[in-house]
Formats: C-alpha cells, structure tokens, sequence
C-alpha cells in the first residue's frame, strides 16, 4: 500500500536511504531533517507499507523553473528496503508519481540518477525515461578552501 510518509516512518526510511546511498546517517541528525523536508510543501514523500513498515520511500519536489514555465516534478530519492526489492514496489511507486504529475497537470517528471547506478538506469529506462541532459554536478571539497 501506498501512502504519505509520517514522522512515525523516519527509522524506516533512515535505513532505506543508507541502503541506497551506502552510507551511514547520524539517526538524531537524519530524523531532524526528515521532519524538517514533512513540513516542505515543496517536497512531498510517499512510502509503500508491506508487513505493518515502509518498506519503500519516494520523494517529489515540486518547482517552476523559468526555462519550463510550468510546474515539474523531480523525483529526488526512490528506494527499495533491501530485503523487498525485485517484487515492483519501485514501479507501483513511480507510477504513482505519474499519476500524481498527471493529476496536477506537471510538465513533466524529470530525475538525476548517478551513473554508478547501473541497475537504477535500467529500471529507468524500461519505464521510458530518456537519457536527455548531461546533469553535471559539482560537489564541495570539505578539504578544499578554493577552487
């Protein structure tokens, strides 16, 4: 079953995303956020419940850029409890979010996906995503002072 994210699901989705990043969040700091992004009328969060838990998380955040001139949709994180992958909880997932898009009249639904994530781009792909842009992204150096 599909349905909003709580408060109540952030240990759920805290695991989810570690799994899907391969690294470890700090529970206390990763709840804070969590809750801070619920209140985001801009972002909104769904979880497919299996077993009485989320086991799957997706995220959609609403914005106008300029160069559409309407509403579009990112989906920023969709992702898979390891343990329920492979039984199309990713799919009744993004399809909801095309459902949504298409019921609030989006644009489109667009989302960046890290080129290590060979699986993921598959799965894209057979839910006809297309490779359009070159999403460059350029992350800050905690080391560096300058570039």
């Amino acid at each position: 079953m599909i349905r909003r994210a709580t408060r109540d699901d952030s240990e759920e989705v805290r695991v989810i995303m570690e799994q899907m990043e391969w690294h470890t969040f700090d529970p206390k700091e990763f709840r804070e956020f969590y809750w801070k992004a619920l209140e985001d009328d801009r972002y909104l969060m769904w979880v497919y419940e299996a077993d009485g838990k989320a086991v799957g998380f997706i995220s959609l955040l609403i914005k106008t850029p300029i160069h559409h001139i309407r509403t579009t949709g990112e989906v920023v994180e969709l992702a898979v409890h390891e343990d329920y992958r492979n039984r199309g909880i990713g799919s009744e997932l993004l399809l909801y979010i095309h459902d949504y898009a298409r019921e609030h009249d989006l644009l489109e639904v667009e989302l960046n996906s890290k080129k290590i994530r060979v699986d993921a781009h598959r799965f894209y792909f057979r839910h006809r995503y297309e490779d359009l842009r070159n999403n460059l992204t350029f992350e800050f150096d905690k080391g560096a002072e300058h570039d």
